[in-house]
């Protein structure tokens, strides 16, 4: 199975440079790359409304997602899947790596303080329930600017 990395966004310049440094470790480890996108649905007085809303907000996330590709990830030979889900970002990270066991979950500092806001709990005990390191992408920091070179390496125990 080759190796996963996830990043999840929320489509702010933060996020964006969260991409990049995921897609820098994928790239490094030869692992795929998935960039999660989690929204709410706004309960709507009618079933139409809700699924308008839905169909509005994944075409606008594809949209903004197409133009990531074009700018930020056109020179990445990098494998990568786009994902919408429905929900808080806790619980379908929470998913998605019990689904997809992930080597890594990249995330903007604004994203992991939804954690606490959303679960009432440390991230160290959200973390410690998936069991998957989390690198946490301070404002500003890049990959080209303060990146490092990532290498995949084997562990023998």
């Amino acid at each position: 199975m080759k190796d996963q990395v996830l990043c999840a966004i929320d489509f702010s310049e933060s996020s964006v440079q969260s991409i990049k440094w995921a897609n820098k470790l994928a790239l490094g480890t030869r692992a795929h790359l998935n960039i999660l996108f989690s929204y709410r649905l706004i309960q709507a007085d009618k079933t139409a409304d809700v699924l308008s809303f839905k169909r509005k907000t994944e075409e606008e996330a594809r949209i903004k997602y197409a133009e990531i590709e074009k700018t930020v990830l056109a020179e990445s030979p990098t494998s990568r899947t786009f994902i919408t889900e429905i929900g808080f970002f806790p619980d379908n990270i929470e998913n998605f790596v019990r689904k997809n066991p992930s080597s890594i979950i990249v995330m903007s500092e604004a994203l992991v303080e939804l954690i606490h806001d959303h679960k009432n709990e440390t991230l160290m005990h959200f973390l410690k329930g998936l069991d998957v390191p989390l690198l946490v992408v301070p404002d500003g920091k890049t990959p080209e600017t303060d990146g490092v070179a990532f290498r995949k390496q084997s562990v023998r125990g």
